[in-house]
């Protein structure tokens, strides 16, 4: 049986919706008997999990993880794990994710890129990286961003 591509669109949300309801709540595990594995499993699933992760199991794959599952978590991977490869995956999958990135990594490429895609995203951009380029980019999606 050969299944549309629509089908096989929503099949693909079901199962992904599905996953996003099992739950592997590491908050109540003592921070000594968790393991790497069952920290990365939690993170995989929900990566709000990455709060209950000892920093002694922190790696950069868990922090990947996290962001790969829930974008705004570059916010709380610890300073040493974050990267720019790390912040350009979480605008790729969430533009919001921006203003969770500390300015050190905010580069003018990726200052425009999130301008571009939402000129109210003007007001994250550090005071020193706004160009004239990237406020009339701001101006142009959207009157009111200055």
């Amino acid at each position: 049986m050969v299944q549309s591509t629509v089908e096989t669109k929503k099949l693909v949300e079901a199962l992904a919706n599905a996953m996003k309801t099992i739950s592997v709540d590491i908050s109540e595990i003592p921070d000594d008997e968790k393991t790497s594995e069952i920290c990365k499993t939690a993170v995989m699933l929900h990566g709000t999990a990455i709060h209950y992760v000892p920093m002694a199991l922190l790696t950069p794959e868990i922090c990947k993880l996290a962001v790969l599952n829930e974008p705004t978590m570059i916010g709380y991977v610890p300073e040493k794990f974050k990267t720019d490869e790390l912040c350009n995956i979480a605008v790729d999958i969430d533009i919001s994710a921006y203003r969770y990135i500390p300015e050190r990594l905010k580069t003018p490429a990726l200052d425009k890129r999130v301008v571009e895609n939402q000129g109210s995203n003007l007001e994250d951009v550090p005071e020193e990286q706004k160009t004239k380029e990237i406020c009339f980019m701001a101006v142009c999606d959207e009157g009111t961003s200055l």
